[in-house]
């Protein structure tokens, strides 16, 4: 058995940090929304497809980043879904960044 240590933190974050992360989950749920109507599951043909409709006043990584999320939630999305037909359309609920 391997036992691990755990130390809770409290942090409040800034109205711009929220603000931030916010808008991310939007992109990435565009790209998804993109992906899923146009049946895409390729990094490259979704970058290309989805950039242009991503907000011009993130920085540029920002967006490439909320592309290659976008990306790994279609994969995801595609496995479970030759498992389970029923399976529901995926969207990103929590906040997130990736870089």
């Amino acid at each position: 058995m391997l036992a691990t240590k755990a130390v809770r933190q409290k942090y409040q974050a800034s109205s711009d940090l929220l603000q931030l992360l916010d808008k991310f989950r939007c992109m990435v749920n565009i790209c998804v929304t993109i992906g899923i109507e146009q049946n895409i599951s390729s990094l490259k043909t979704l970058a290309s497809r989805a950039h242009p409709c991503l907000s011009r006043d993130i920085l540029g990584y920002y967006r490439l980043g909320a592309i290659g999320a976008a990306t790994g939630i279609l994969r995801n999305y595609r496995k479970a879904k030759k498992k389970n037909p029923r399976t529901r359309l995926p969207y990103a609920r929590k906040l997130m960044l990736n870089m």
